[in-house]
This record gives structure tokens, sequence and C-alpha cells, in this order.
């Protein structure tokens, strides 16, 4: 009784229920057998609370879009110690900066969602970062659609940071507007060639439509994050 009352600050009358609270609760000498008597009830959360976890990659996936960083300061946001992978000590400190409020357990749940062998490389955290964009006019995202099959096609690029750096030709860890251009004309022309009378047809104006739906912030170049948005999922599902 003493134990519920301190715990759920709740002044009821507990002897009441102590008969069906404990019943098949207690050992042979009279204690409770906590395990089982707290395996009776479930705890659920608020759904706004449970959200927590997309408020707060929004929150950082639009700083990283605000700042207008190429990939190699991307990845230094995360990765002070230049090994690769990101720990709790440093994530933690990226929160501190933006000012987002997280315990550092939140911190080791979200980094747990990447983890892999007990690391969590830099790259797939960033990666980790994707948001949903707003749906998009159908003959445009049946493009993107398209240009993400043929992109993925034949295992082209073994992952998403090697087909950026494909697209990135001056490796100044962005993809200019002309180098997208460039790179997808060759590619289309590539499939044309390789799959005739089944390959991808599209106008230079689709084109622009779509890298003005990449560039989302509009810097007139197309980051690391941005070109995640749009085409990391569908390499992920392959």
């Amino acid at each position: 009784r003493r134990g519920m009352n301190a715990i759920l600050k709740l002044d009821l009358p507990w002897e009441k229920y102590e008969g069906a609270m404990l019943s098949n609760c207690l050992d042979s000498a009279g204690h409770v057998l906590y395990n089982k008597f707290l395996s009776q009830f479930r705890v659920e959360v608020k759904p706004e609370y449970s959200q927590w976890k997309n408020q707060v990659v929004k929150r950082v996936h639009d700083a990283l879009l605000a700042a207008d960083l190429n990939l190699t300061e991307m990845v230094n946001v995360f990765d002070h110690n230049n090994d690769g992978v990101v720990d709790v000590d440093e994530l933690s400190k990226v929160f501190g900066r933006l000012k987002i409020p997280v315990t550092r357990e939140q911190v080791e749940e979200l980094l747990q969602d990447v983890v892999v062998s007990g690391k969590v490389n830099v790259i797939a955290l960033i990666e980790s970062l994707q948001v949903k964009r707003d749906p998009r006019a159908p003959d445009v995202q049946e493009a993107l659609d398209r240009l993400g099959n043929l992109f993925a096609g034949g295992k082209r690029f073994k992952d998403t940071v090697q087909m950026f750096e494909n697209f990135d030709e001056n490796g100044d860890g962005k993809i200019q507007h002309k180098e997208f251009m460039a790179v997808v004309k060759k590619l289309v022309a590539e499939d044309q060639k390789n799959n005739p009378g089944n390959s991808l047809e599209i106008s230079d104006e689709m084109i622009k439509k779509i890298i003005h739906v990449i560039d989302a912030n509009n810097s007139g170049s197309i980051d690391y994050l941005e070109f995640v948005d749009v085409f990391h999922k569908q390499r992920s599902g392959m």
C-alpha cells in the first residue's frame, strides 16, 4: 500500500483491491512477486508523446537544410573526432547546439535505430534523418520513381552516398543543378542505348521540375540530405 501511494501519488483504499491485485502474485512466504504483479498492467502512451522521434528528426533535418552544408560539413556536424561513427556524447552535443531538449536515454534510443554491429555509421545516421516530402504533381512523381529505378538498376551504385558522389562531378560535396542535369541525361542516354524500345524518356523541362523538387531550400544546389529525401528510399528497398 505504501509503495502504491508513493509511486502513483494517489491516496486510495488499496486494501480493498489487494485481494484481486495480488491474486497469484505472492510466493509461499507471502512476498509479492513483482515481475508477475507488474505483468498485469500495460502502460499506454498518448499519441502526441509517442511521436517524439519524428519531431526530433524533423527539427534536425530542417536545421541541416537551413545550414546548406556540403557533405563533409554535414558529416562533421555529427562526427566530431572523424572516426566515421557517432556516439551518444557526439549526438547529445548536436542536440544541445540546436537547443533540442532530449534526454541521454532518448539519444541512445535514436542511435539504436541505426546501429550496426554495435556502431553507428555517420552516413547511416544522416540517412536516418530522411523526411517524407509533401505530395508532388503526379507527372513529376512518376518521373522521379522511374529515375529512382534507373539509378538503382543493374546495381550501378553500391549505396546512396556513392550515387550522390557520382552526380557531384566537381567533388565539392553538393550537386549543382547543371551537374544533376548532365548526369541524368547521360544515364538516360545509356539506358536508351541498352534498352531500345523499353527505356526512360525524359525532357529537359521535366528534369528541371525534378531539380526544383529536390532542392528543397532553393539554394541552387542539392545537398546530401535533400538527395536522400528523394532517392534513398528506392535504394533501401533494393
